[in-house]
């Protein structure tokens, strides 16, 4: 087999023009990211390093940093259920103590108390408006928000019936990129 069977075709002109534009953007966004440096050293690493002797290749390249980063979405997903939930615990924590102190300051009959990082005091909390039947409740204190639903909208068109004010789209393409 020949080296020429496995080399990548050569671009035109203009597919080449629009491969190093779409290059010369890429390092443009990545320059005005102040943010790169410090979530991904090695991106800016790999593109001040980039070799590119064929558009192919950038494409590659490419695909392989979109799947790296879907990676690292799900990474910092993760970590941010992690986080939270750690702070939902630290909340529920914190209102379980506080329930105790406003028991402990009523069973004790004081007001308030001093410890060593903070002090407690119990006093009444604001007025709020209890409503004992909504339907008597006047219009002008009412407010109805208009959502329209487009899942059964398009059902409807897609069924052949004529919904006024909407219409379908035509597709747009989708990039999609699979893991190997």
């Amino acid at each position: 087999m020949s080296d020429s069977a496995t080399a990548p075709r050569l671009p035109s002109a203009v597919a080449l023009e629009r491969a190093v534009s779409a290059f010369q953007q890429l390092r443009d966004i990545y320059g005005l990211d102040p943010t790169l440096e410090e979530d991904e050293s090695e991106i800016r690493a790999q593109l001040d390093a980039a070799d590119i002797t064929h558009p192919e290749i950038l494409l590659a390249r490419l695909i392989d940093a979109a799947v790296w980063a879907d990676r690292r979405e799900i990474e910092a997903d993760d970590i941010r259920r992690e986080i939270t939930a750690r702070r939902d615990r630290y909340r529920a924590r914190q209102q379980n103590i506080r329930d105790i102190i406003a028991q402990l300051l009523d069973a004790l009959e004081i007001k308030s108390h001093r410890a060593r990082y903070g002090a407690a005091s119990l006093a009444l909390g604001p007025v709020s408006v209890l409503l004992t039947d909504a339907d008597l409740v006047p219009d002008e204190y009412v407010r109805i928000e208009r959502h329209i639903q487009l899942t059964p909208i398009r059902a409807a068109i897609e069924a052949g019936a004529e919904v006024p004010g909407a219409v379908l789209s035509n597709p747009a393409p989708v990039l999609r990129i699979r893991k190997l």
